[in-house]
């Protein structure tokens, strides 16, 4: 229920002038109703709100472009100092690795000189001499190897067998 009571007599008294004027329309012509005044300021208003939300539901239908820039500023001196550290650890780490390499493959060269040696059965002056200018042709190398191998392969069969002899 309201929190406002109104007066029943009242209410009868409207329905009363309703019917009074129902009456009356039905024996004549209808009134002329006259259009409500529109305020034509807030209906230009209403246009350019209207306006501008077609033009932002299009801007929000249309596909985002993402553009992703990334700079480098060497204006930075953090950066700067970066940048030439990380340079001098890589030529350093790329000094060393040449150098290892360098070792390993000198270590290959006299382990392989050692076993020709070894296979040769004798080491003078001259034997030396010409195993070190062997090794200064890469094809020469490869040759020396292949006899080591070969060598090596009949000092181990000949193992085998005098131990199967046994």
């Amino acid at each position: 229920m309201s929190a406002i009571k109104m007066d029943s007599s009242a209410v009868y008294s409207m329905f009363e002038e309703i019917k009074e004027v129902l009456k009356q329309g039905k024996d004549s012509k209808p009134a002329t109703v006259s259009p409500p005044q529109v305020d034509l300021q807030a209906l230009t208003a209403i246009n350019d709100l209207s306006e501008r939300l077609e033009e932002t539901i299009e801007i929000a239908r249309k596909p985002l472009k993402h553009e992703h820039r990334h700079s480098i500023s060497i204006e930075s001196s953090r950066v700067f100092l970066s940048l030439i550290g990380l340079t001098l650890i890589i030529i350093a780490l790329s000094y060393c690795i040449g150098e290892q390499r360098r070792t390993i493959s000198q270590y290959r060269a006299n382990d392989l000189k050692y076993r020709y040696i070894k296979m040769q059965g004798k080491a003078d002056e001259n034997s030396i001499y010409r195993l070190e200018r062997l090794f200064w042709n890469s094809d020469s190398v490869k040759i020396v190897r292949k006899e080591v191998e070969e060598f090596e392969e009949r000092v181990m069969e000949k193992g085998e067998k005098s131990e199967k002899t046994k």
